[in-house]
């Protein structure tokens, strides 16, 4: 079950966002987040990634890919290189929801198809871009002046259960994610510096939480909706270099 609260926030004065979410009804809202989403059908763009855990921290430059045209699922390419272009490691979800990190230089892999360090892996894509998934059957309602909410049901603290808080943004006015957090599964993803484009409004940078994992993810380049063979994100070609490699648990 899938229990999604919307919030408001507004850099302006609390009587204008009011006059803002008594405007815009929150089904209408929600449905321009929504339409937002739709129009992002894939994304190629470089990164700079910085990832901490127990074991230690890591930097390194990044190429991704983004496939959002399947239904179900986005696909998932990243690509963790060095100054000169080689790959050293490989994220990759493909279309049949695998979800597989790849370490060439220690020759080693581990693959999981739920949650990785409390991350949903399906949902991973949408959470780079700032275009979390909203529940298509929600029942959405006033939450309060400044914001909206979107429940299909289940508690608080279900694992179902995400929080999504919008922010108002001008001219427009316009709706963007602010934030979204799993208190079930145990991550928060926080955005900021949003890019004002000719067609989107996106974040520039992403800071995802999980269990014992801190991702730092800034956003260099980002190229939207042209084509990316579908090559790009099937496990096929590295079938053979796994048979060789040493699978690991994650």
């Amino acid at each position: 079950m899938i229990k999604v609260l919307l919030l408001g926030f507004c850099s302006l004065l609390v009587t204008a966002c009011a006059h803002r979410s008594a405007e815009f009804s929150p089904r209408k809202a929600v449905e321009s987040i929504a339409a937002t989403s739709a129009a992002v059908k894939t994304v190629r763009g470089k990164a700079w990634i910085s990832v901490k855990t127990p074991e230690g921290a890591v930097a390194f430059p990044a190429n991704v890919a983004i496939d959002r045209t399947r239904a179900g699922h986005s696909l998932l390419r990243l690509e963790a290189v060095d100054l000169v272009g080689t790959t050293h490691a490989m994220m990759l979800l493909n279309e049949t929801g695998r979800f597989l990190w790849v370490d060439f230089d220690r020759r080693s892999y581990f693959e999981v198809t739920k949650t990785w360090y409390g991350l949903p892996v399906r949902e991973f894509p949408g959470l780079l871009l700032g275009l979390p998934q909203l529940p298509s059957d929600g029942r959405v309602s006033a939450h309060g002046d400044l914001g909206f909410q979107v429940s299909t049901g289940g508690s608080a603290a279900s694992s179902g259960n995400v929080l999504i808080e919008m922010q108002w943004v001008d001219p427009g006015p316009r709706l963007f994610a602010k934030s979204v957090s799993s208190p079930g599964l145990g991550y928060s993803v926080e955005y900021s510096a949003y890019q004002d484009t000719k067609d989107f409004y996106l974040p520039a940078k992403v800071g995802l939480s999980g269990k014992n994992i801190q991702i730092q993810l800034d956003w260099r380049e980002q190229i939207w909706n042209e084509p990316i063979d579908a090559t790009v994100f099937s496990s096929a070609a590295l079938e053979r270099a796994l048979k060789k490699f040493r699978k690991v648990r994650q």
